[in-house]
């Protein structure tokens, strides 16, 4: 198991998981599960428990999170301007 201590806030957890599995654990299920190619898949979080799913995919931040900075593409103050970003083709991608 992996053991993780999360702060946001004044706020901290601690969460339990097996090792090797993250948020991009189910994504990469789905990306092989429904034919997903990668490059269209993008994926937002604002916390540290977001890091591989941002990381191993077109991944954004949302709000302002210095330890995502390092993985994120962009940062976004609303999941809605991604998705305009999306729609216009303007959006950054890694893949």
């Amino acid at each position: 198991y992996q053991f993780d201590v999360y702060g946001y806030g004044d706020i901290y957890y601690y969460l339990t998981r097996e090792k090797g599995i993250n948020k991009s654990t189910p994504i990469k299920l789905l990306e092989r599960k429904l034919s997903i190619p990668k490059k269209r898949i993008y994926t937002i979080g604002d916390n540290n428990n977001d890091i591989e799913m941002i990381r191993d995919y077109n991944g954004f931040v949302i709000g302002n999170n210095k330890s995502l900075d390092n993985v994120a593409l962009k940062q976004y103050n609303a999941v809605h301007e991604l998705i305009s970003d999306i729609e216009k083709k303007k959006v950054l991608k890694r893949w």
